[in-house]
C-alpha cells in the first residue's frame, strides 16, 4: 500500500506537470495530476534525485558530459542499497543518466557555459498556484558585441508520459517565465532558444517560443485558475 504524506493545503504543482495540464491532458489526466500533486507519494520525489545532482556536476564540469553522464550512471548503479526503494531508485536515475547522455550531443550548447543556479528552485505564483521550476543549471553565452544571452536546462525525468509538442513548449515557457524573476535582464537577454526542456526517456527537446508566447501564457494562466478552483475538492484515491 502506498504512504502518501499529508495533503497539500495550498495549490502547488510541478513545472512539467503544469505544462501537461495547460496543453495536453485529457480530463481524467488532470485529475490525476491534480491528486499526485496534493497527495505526493515520497518515494516518487525522492526517485531522481542522484541523476539531478549528477547532471549538474557533468554540466557544470564542461569537457566530455556524454562521457562524464556515462561513469555516473555506472557509479551509482554500483552503490550499495539498504532497502528495495533505494535500489529502484538509483536504478532509475542510472537509467536517466545513460538515457541524457545519448542525447546530449543534439543539445544547442555550442558556446554556450554553464553555471549553477545559485538556488534549489525558483519559485512562481501564478493564479494563486505555486509552481516550481528547477533547472539544473543556468546557461550563458557571451556574444562578440560583448553582451550576454541567458537561458537554462531543465531536464524531466519521468518513464510514463511523454511531454508533447504543446506541452514542451509551455513547460520551456515557464522557464524562461522564472527566469524572468532572478533579475537576469539587467545583465543581459534572456534567450527563448537557450530555454531548453528534455525530455529524457522519450524523444522531445523543447525551447520557449520566439513568437506567440502570449497564447501559452493565457493557457497556462487559465489553467492554474482552474486548479486553484478544483483544488479544495480534490480527494485520495480510493
Amino acid at each position: 500500500m502506498t504512504t502518501h504524506v499529508k495533503g497539500r493545503e495550498r495549490p502547488r504543482v510541478s513545472v512539467a506537470k503544469l505544462g501537461e495540464y495547460a496543453a495536453d491532458a485529457t480530463p481524467s489526466r488532470r485529475e490525476r495530476i491534480l491528486r499526485d500533486a496534493k497527495f505526493p507519494a515520497p518515494y516518487i520525489t525522492a526517485r531522481y534525485l542522484e541523476a539531478a545532482a549528477a547532471v549538474r556536476r557533468c554540466l557544470l564540469d564542461g569537457g566530455d558530459v556524454s562521457a562524464a553522464l556515462a561513469a555516473e550512471a555506472t557509479r551509482i548503479a554500483a552503490l550499495p542499497s539498504m532497502t528495495k526503494s533505494e535500489q529502484t531508485a538509483r536504478d532509475c536515475s542510472a537509467r536517466a543518466l545513460r538515457a541524457l547522455g545519448r542525447r546530449v550531443e543534439a543539445l544547442p550548447l555550442k558556446g554556450v557555459t554553464a553555471i549553477p543556479l545559485g538556488r534549489p528552485s525558483v519559485k512562481l505564483s501564478i493564479e494563486g498556484v505555486s509552481v516550481s521550476v528547477c533547472p539544473q543549471v543556468l546557461l550563458a553565452r557571451r556574444l562578440r558585441a560583448g553582451s550576454t544571452q541567458y537561458g537554462a536546462l531543465l531536464i524531466v525525468m519521468r518513464m510514463s508520459e511523454a511531454l508533447r509538442p504543446r506541452s514542451g513548449q509551455a513547460v520551456a515557457d515557464l522557464l524562461r517565465r522564472a527566469l524572468a524573476t532572478m533579475g537576469l535582464e539587467q545583465e543581459g537577454t534572456i534567450d527563448p532558444r537557450l530555454c531548453l526542456v528534455v525530455d529524457v526517456f522519450h524523444p522531445g527537446i523543447f525551447h520557449a517560443a520566439e513568437r506567440g508566447g502570449r497564447r501559452i501564457a493565457r493557457d497556462v494562466e487559465c489553467a492554474c485558475r482552474e486548479i486553484a478552483a478544483r483544488w479544495p475538492a480534490i480527494e485520495r484515491a480510493a
